[in-house]
C-alpha cells in the first residue's frame, strides 16, 4: 500500500513538473486586445453597410463555422428565436429581408485575455435598425459577449450572445 502511495505521489509530482504555464506579459495582452479591437470594428462596420449577399458573406467570415454559432452546417443553418433556417443560402434573406442596415454605437468595452488564443470581449452600446422603406425601427440598447479564438492565425468568434431592448425600456 505504501509503495502504491509513493507511485501515485511520484506521478503527481511528474505531472505537475511537466505542465508549462507561461504567463502572458501586459504588453502581449495589450497586443492581443488591439488585434481583437481591429477585427471587431471591421465586423461591426459591416452592420452599418447596406445589407446584401456580399455584406452577409463578409460578416459570416468573422465566425468560426465549426463552433456553436447561429450559422451551422446543413441540415440546420440557423436557429434564431423560434425560427429555424434549414439552408445557409436562406440565412441572409431570413435575417435581413426588410432591413437596410443596422448602425451601432459602442459606449463601453471590456476585454479579458484568457490565453494567447482566446479573448472574451464585452460590448455595450446602442443601435438603430434602418428599414428598406427608410423608416427606423427604434433605438435599442444592447450588450454583447463574444468569445474570440485565434484559429489558423485569424481571430474568429466561437461563441456570442447579445441582449437588447428598446432604449425607452
Amino acid at each position: 500500500m505504501k509503495k502504491l502511495l509513493y507511485i501515485l505521489l511520484g506521478i503527481l509530482v511528474i505531472t505537475y513538473a511537466c505542465q508549462t504555464e507561461t504567463e502572458l506579459t501586459d504588453n502581449a495582452k495589450d497586443a492581443i486586445i488591439q488585434a481583437i479591437k481591429v477585427v471587431s470594428q471591421e465586423r461591426l462596420s459591416l452592420l452599418s453597410s447596406t445589407y446584401d449577399n456580399e455584406t452577409f458573406n463578409k460578416y459570416r467570415k468573422f465566425f468560426d463555422e465549426n463552433s456553436e454559432q447561429i450559422w451551422q452546417t446543413e441540415p440546420v443553418s440557423s436557429v434564431t428565436g423560434v425560427r429555424v433556417t434549414y439552408k445557409q443560402g436562406d440565412s441572409g434573406g431570413a435575417m435581413f429581408d426588410n432591413r437596410l442596415s443596422t448602425p451601432s454605437n459602442i459606449h463601453n468595452t471590456h476585454y479579458s485575455v484568457l490565453s494567447e488564443n482566446k479573448v472574451l470581449e464585452v460590448l455595450e452600446g446602442d443601435f438603430t435598425i434602418i428599414m428598406k422603406d427608410s423608416t427606423n425601427a427604434g433605438t435599442f440598447k444592447w450588450i454583447g459577449t463574444y468569445l474570440w479564438a485565434n484559429i489558423d492565425g485569424e481571430w474568429k468568434i466561437q461563441y456570442s450572445h447579445s441582449s437588447y431592448a428598446r432604449q425607452s425600456e
